[in-house]
């Protein structure tokens, strides 16, 4: 709290007021208002064909402090960094560009570079063409994912790129070899971002001097094109937006057994797709026991999953999917479940945890499965399969 209210007093910040909340995870933020000049607005929905694209921050916040949080080999350069950044006010940036012509202007935050500046094309009705190989990073982001890619990557980085769809692409070159890690790091949530300006051709070199002399990253990221919908092309320097033609796809969370903590990732089945032997429905599970929170609702439970997990010559569920505070069954301390999912996941059975659960309730990832996202959990509830709610 000293550090939060140093570094408002020195924005010019007063703080009034607080609020308090019972959470299982200590958790302190602020909420900021103020008053703006209705002239000096920049707001994310005036950028025009032909712009150029300046980010004032090195990406990879989200990534280094899930590789702090997991304790990943050489993290420690990649996360004192991170705090570097993430202690650095805007102000700078904001006070250099402040003489320009800015068209649209955005700070990169938990949606990540991707799904910002899709917001951006969507407001300004244009094309954005990213450059991944001209995005700033923080030192070890890109050898943190290359060497941990399954357990670097955030759950939300996949909720953002569901966010975006098909209306975010990339070309051959930007999604193989060693740009690959670029491309996850276009969805990594940030904290404390920087800012993405779109600026006149023109002007750009200014800019770029201005936000050198004031301290600020000069990254020249990206262009804007006309566009007949709004898009976001992933590319590398040199390359058309046209080149973008294939769908974006980044590594999933590392998928764990409770026997095994090193499991390979794996991507997601088919909501409609039953393993061989399988009966093709969908348990679901909002809670970690039958009827009523108690002794009796949670033997329930563990009877249930043990009796699946020991069953033969019985059709198992294709998918059972845990959400809400289901997700305990998946994250929690209880050895008897943890090991009957496991064995579940052995004979085939796909277990996937809400991630928008695991974020609203400030959980862990899952011992056991894997996580799923807004999209995918989706296609479960509206798919073929005959779908059970069990608790």
């Amino acid at each position: 709290m000293d550090g939060a209210t140093e570094v408002c007093r020195s924005a010019g910040i007063a703080i009034s007021g607080g609020h308090s909340l019972e959470l299982p995870t200590p958790l302190f933020g602020l909420a900021a208002t103020g008053t703006v000049h209705p002239k000096k607005i920049w707001t994310n929905s005036g950028a025009q064909p032909g712009d150029v694209l300046f980010l004032t921050k090195a990406l990879g916040t989200g990534v280094a402090t899930n590789a702090r949080k997991s304790q990943l080999p050489h993290h420690e350069v990649l996360f004192r960094a991170a705090v570097d950044s993430m202690r650095t006010l805007n102000k700078g940036a904001a006070d250099a560009i402040r003489p320009f012509s800015v068209h649209a202007a955005t700070d990169v935050t938990g949606f990540g570079i991707g799904a910002h500046a899709l917001e951006m094309a969507r407001g300004s009705s244009v094309g954005i063409q990213l450059f991944v190989d001209s995005l700033p990073l923080l030192p070890g982001a890109e050898a943190i994912l290359r060497a941990h890619e399954g357990r670097a990557v955030l759950n939300a980085s996949h909720t953002n790129l569901s966010f975006c769809g098909d209306a975010v692409t990339a070309s051959d070159r930007a999604q193989t070899g060693d740009l690959r890690p670029r491309v996850t790091l276009t969805f990594d949530p940030q904290t404390s971002g920087g800012l993405l300006i779109a600026v006149p051709a023109t002007e750009a070199s200014q800019v770029e001097t201005a936000l050198i002399a004031h301290g600020a990253i000069a990254a020249k990221v990206g262009v804007v094109f006309e566009s007949g919908e709004a898009h976001v092309s992933l590319c590398v320097s040199g390359e058309t937006p046209a080149a973008a033609k294939n769908a974006v796809t980044i590594p999933y969370a590392r998928v764990r057994s409770h026997a095994d903590a090193t499991s390979a990732p794996v991507a997601p089945a088919a909501a409609s797709a039953a393993p061989s032997g399988h009966g093709g429905k969908v348990l679901l599970f909002t809670r970690p026991h039958m009827g009523d929170d108690g002794p009796l609702g949670r033997k329930l439970v563990r009877g249930l999953l043990g009796l699946m997990a020991a069953a033969e010559n019985v059709a198992l569920p294709a998918t059972i999917f845990v959400a809400n505070t289901g997700i305990e069954l998946t994250t929690g301390d209880d050895e008897f479940i943890l090991k009957a999912l496991a064995k579940l996941v052995e004979r085939g059975v796909d277990v996937v945890t809400c991630v928008t659960c695991t974020q609203d309730l400030h959980t862990c990832e899952p011992k056991v499965g894997r996580l799923g996202t807004a999209a995918e959990s989706l296609r479960l509830i509206l798919g073929d399969a005959p779908y059970v709610t069990l608790a």
